[in-house]
């Protein structure tokens, strides 16, 4: 699986694995299953990021290098 979203990889670790529909609804007010796709497919807008993060847990910089950096190792 080469070029795979770090918000793919995070809903396929988990046990059980998190669905879209699953991890749209962790959202306020709850978000489409097709919103969650189109992020994991041609990013996340900037303005969630922040909110991704903490429903998550994928740090900001995987989630968007292009505007946080890499993370620091």
């Amino acid at each position: 699986m080469t070029n795979v979203s770090p918000l793919t990889r995070f809903r396929l670790a988990q046990t059980p694995k998190v669905t879209l529909e699953m991890l749209g609804s962790r959202f306020s007010p709850p978000l489409h299953k097709a919103t969650i796709l189109r992020w994991e497919r041609t990013g996340i807008p900037a303005e969630r990021v922040l909110e991704l993060e903490r429903i998550t847990g994928v740090s900001r910089h995987e989630l968007r290098p292009d505007l946080f950096g890499e993370a620091a190792q």
